[in-house]
């Protein structure tokens, strides 16, 4: 049986100081990551670099994947954050689906930078079970 990739979600959970620099627009995107940025303990924000489906069947499947992988970050009690998702939407598709877990853009100068805080991103998650 062959195996191919046919989607993919890419995601940091970073730091305060990481999460500001995107907040002040000085970083625009996941490459500005510096390894310092990328904390596994206490993190800021997770910021979403990517979220890919080769096909409306694989995109429906890790459109799934993605929201539960987030349920299960920003859902967490025992851990201090994330405290906001940041993300910038590559797709109409993209911004579709950013709008209905209650992601919006942030004014910054030249950014396309988006952002939903902890306790609505949870109530839109558990909403879109349903």
């Amino acid at each position: 049986m062959r195996e191919a990739v046919v989607g993919y979600l890419a995601s940091w959970t970073i730091s305060a100081s990481a999460s500001a620099r995107y907040l002040s627009g000085e970083y625009r995107s996941g490459l500005d990551l510096q390894e310092e940025d990328i904390v596994s303990v206490e993190p800021e924000a997770v910021y979403v670099t990517m979220v890919y489906g080769s096909d409306i069947t694989s995109r429906y499947e890790i459109l799934k994947i993605t929201l539960e992988h987030l349920m299960n970050l920003f859902g967490r009690v025992d851990m201090n954050g994330p405290k906001h998702l940041l993300a910038r939407p590559a797709t109409p598709e993209g911004e579709r689906i950013m709008r209905k877990i209650g992601m919006k853009p942030l004014k910054l100068d030249g950014s396309d930078l988006w952002i939903v805080g902890r306790e609505q991103l949870l109530m839109a998650l558990e909403s879109s079970r349903r």
